[in-house]
Formats: structure tokens, C-alpha cells, sequence
């Protein structure tokens, strides 16, 4: 994981100075090396004690994923007394997190 992070900065010369948006076009190169929780988190360990990248740029280069595959689900609200068949026009659809908040 140090091997990996290390390789990936000095091979694309990522430095601290970066913009945000610039460090983003690496992102897809941490995570395809880095398949694991344990794997990510010793990364963001070498990019921050290693190279001082800030907490903002790590997170961008290497985002927190939570294992498994999540789902949006949504879910379509109307008054009992309609056609629960045929959905009125704009109608609005919410997510389950939507509607908790």
C-alpha cells in the first residue's frame, strides 16, 4: 500500500501544490490498485505522513468507499383516493434519505 501510493505519486509527480481538480484525474489510478478498506486507509497514512498532502486533497485522491454495492431507491408518493396504477404528472420522487431528513 505505501509501495502502491508511492509509485502512483512519483510516477504522475503529484505535488502538494496540485489544484484539486488536478489531483481528481488520479483518482481512478489509486482505486483500481487500492481494492480494499485496509489497503485505502494505509494509502491515505503514506500520502499524509509521507508527502503532507492536506486531508482534502487525500480525500480526493483516494474517497472513502464503503464496502459493498449501495442503492438509491425511490419512491413515488399519492393520495390513497387516486389510481395508484396511473402516477400523476409531476409527481416527485424522493430517496429514502430524502424523506428521513
Amino acid at each position: 500500500m505505501l509501495a502502491i501510493a508511492t509509485k502512483i505519486v512519483k510516477k504522475y509527480k503529484l505535488t502538494l501544490k496540485m489544484d484539486i481538480s488536478e489531483l481528481g484525474q488520479y483518482t481512478s489510478k489509486f482505486l483500481k490498485n487500492l481494492t480494499n478498506n485496509r489497503k485505502r486507509n494505509q494509502a491515505r497514512r503514506c500520502l499524509r505522513d509521507g508527502f503532507k498532502f492536506s486531508s482534502e486533497q487525500m480525500s480526493i485522491l483516494i474517497p472513502n468507499q464503503r464496502s459493498g454495492k449501495t442503492k438509491t431507491i425511490n419512491l413515488a408518493t399519492f393520495d390513497r383516493y387516486q389510481d395508484p396504477i396511473s402516477i400523476p404528472q409531476g409527481l416527485k420522487e424522493e430517496t429514502i434519505r430524502e424523506m428521513a431528513h
